[in-house]
């Protein structure tokens, strides 16, 4: 009896985080405030699993939506780094060009 009494308090603060964490999922989601609680009444006669389901799927998209704005931020980041390397390494190698050049000159001064 005690573990049964265990399980269910288990179970009751699972869903209520499963409530929780549906909640701000809802609230996450680019829709219209009457949709949103259409949705949230929808999920509170839902059966457990369901509700599961539920907040696993609007989980996976909110990642999506949330990962492809990061996504969007580093490659844009990565592409400013690579312009500031390429144009570095095209200064570098005009340097080193032209400091070659000079050794070529002076190497030939001794060679004539």
């Amino acid at each position: 009896m005690v573990e049964n009494k265990q399980n269910q308090e288990e179970l009751k603060e699972f869903a209520e985080y499963q409530g929780k964490k549906l909640a701000l999922l809802v609230s996450s989601l680019k829709l219209s405030n009457e949709e949103k609680q259409a949705m949230i009444e929808m999920a509170a006669s839902a059966s457990f699993e369901k509700l599961n389901q539920l907040v696993d799927y609007l989980e996976q998209q909110y990642l999506r939506e949330t990962g492809s704005n990061i996504d969007d931020v580093l490659v844009g980041e990565l592409e400013k780094w690579q312009k500031h390397y390429a144009k570095q390494d095209k200064q570098i190698s005009k340097k080193t060009m032209s400091e070659l050049n000079s050794i070529e000159k002076e190497i030939n001064k001794f060679g004539e």
